[in-house]
């Protein structure tokens, strides 16, 4: 059992590192590194969110020479950047990071959760529309969810989404839930492997507790098993760890963010 919890957590984490490099790989100028141990990458505009400025490490032995190379890279680009530590896996990251005089975003992180089957229909509002991202219009409308719920900048949300690939590729499955032709909420999921992660679940402030965030949940957690995959991950914030352990989902384990500024 142990064994089976330590390999779902390697690709769970991996999972992470495979949802940003579809979204790095996707844009039309490409900054990354990335080795079989760690991967560094960037949007190349300014924003501190890990998703899209940073650095992950996946064999904490090579925790030391991802740094160095981080640094370079993003002093280059002018550009701050976070990283990326799983408390399972990251001991000698956060041991560097901590010596470098610095302090995780959040304490004691964010909770990974899984779920290894559907979740039942709840009830939700019928006057809702989920449809799933197919053109240019759904991405745009993808993004100013994203650009209101989590509080990005437009220039972020026009980077983010400069190419349809970001979002249109067979390894990503986007919905985005309406009312009366408006985006309320968004959600996507990403496969790799037997796994499918769930990122950017956001709802707009004003619509926020009609249970949009569950839907969203819920409709990118059973495509991730229609798709024939085995569990199914997502990061929480501190409040939507509640609504997903509603939902059947289970911690287990955490990750944490470090901010490094350019020298």
């Amino acid at each position: 059992m142990k064994q089976n919890n330590q390999e779902l957590l390697q690709k769970a984490y991996k999972n992470l590192k495979d949802s940003i490099k579809l979204q790095i790989i996707n844009l039309k100028e490409v900054n990354l590194i990335e080795t079989p141990h760690y991967m560094i990458y960037s949007i190349g505009v300014e924003s501190t969110d890990a998703h899209l400025n940073g650095a992950i490490c996946l064999n904490d032995d090579f925790a030391e020479e991802m740094m160095h190379k981080a640094d370079k890279f993003f002093n280059k680009l002018n550009l701050d950047f976070s990283v990326w530590v799983n408390s399972e896996a990251n001991a000698k990251l956060e041991k560097l990071l901590i010596n470098k005089g610095l302090t995780a975003n959040r304490s004691p992180g964010s909770a990974v959760m899984h779920i290894d089957k559907k979740i039942n229909d709840q009830n939700f509002n019928h006057s809702f529309q989920v449809k799933k991202v197919n053109c240019r219009k759904e991405i745009d409308d993808f993004g100013e969810v994203i650009k209101q719920a989590f509080s990005k900048t437009q220039h972020v949300i026009d980077k983010m989404f400069e190419t349809d690939k970001t979002l249109l590729h067979n390894d990503i499955i986007a919905h985005i839930i309406y009312k009366n032709e408006k985006p309320l909420s968004a959600v996507m999921t990403v496969f790799s492997e037997d796994i499918a992660g769930i990122y950017w679940v956001g709802t707009l402030e004003k619509a926020r507790g009609q249970g949009l965030g569950s839907l969203a949940t819920q409709i990118a957690t059973n495509i991730g098993f229609d798709h024939g995959k085995k569990q199914v991950i997502l990061q929480a914030s501190e409040l939507g760890e509640r609504v997903y352990k509603r939902l059947g989902y289970r911690t287990i384990t955490r990750y944490r963010t470090y901010t490094v500024k350019r020298s």
